[in-house]
């Protein structure tokens, strides 16, 4: 039901393979985050993404995945991406981010629209899953709407240098 890139290049390993490791952790161009419930530590359900990170033009995609049936009820995903969203937006200064959503994945492209991504685009038939061909849906978040979505949360500032206010 993901359409995640990396692990479609590493779907013949196992979760703790060391190439799939080094790729999460090794690759200068993304930030890969374990989703892991409050209270449960050492618990992964799945993980966010942020992937082909271009700091020069503030731009990046987002993917997130949470393995267990149970966990996507209870918006671990939702949380992790919009904690994710919120880094991106404070240290890295990102002022967009794009995701994608398969038009039968209803969850995926639930949370994203939760999270405050506006759909602007569709690849038509651009998937092939169980013999039928499905649309992909493209999705994106501005900086402005990321701050209008940063109103309701209670997240940290995680701005890296902090501008000095004269006194």
């Amino acid at each position: 039901m993901v359409g995640s890139d990396l692990l479609y290049l590493h779907r013949h390993l196992r979760p703790g393979d060391s190439a799939l490791v080094n790729s999460l952790v090794h690759d200068p161009r993304a930030l890969t985050a374990l989703v892991e419930p409050a209270g449960e530590p050492h618990r992964p359900r799945g993980f966010v993404r942020l992937y082909d990170v271009d700091l020069v033009s503030g731009f990046g995609f987002v993917e997130t995945v949470v393995a267990q049936a149970r966990s996507t009820s209870r918006g671990l995903g939702i949380e992790a991406a919009r904690l994710l969203l919120a880094f991106a937006q404070d240290a890295l200064q990102l002022r967009r981010i794009e995701a994608k959503a398969y038009a039968y994945n209803v969850l995926s492209v639930n949370a994203l629209r939760r999270n405050g991504f506006k759909q602007e685009g569709v690849l038509r038939k651009a998937r092939v899953y169980d013999g039928e061909a499905w649309d992909i849906f493209v999705f994106s978040i501005l900086e402005p709407e990321m701050a209008v979505e940063r109103v309701r949360d209670t997240f940290p500032d995680f701005s890296l240098f902090r501008e000095e206010v004269p006194a």
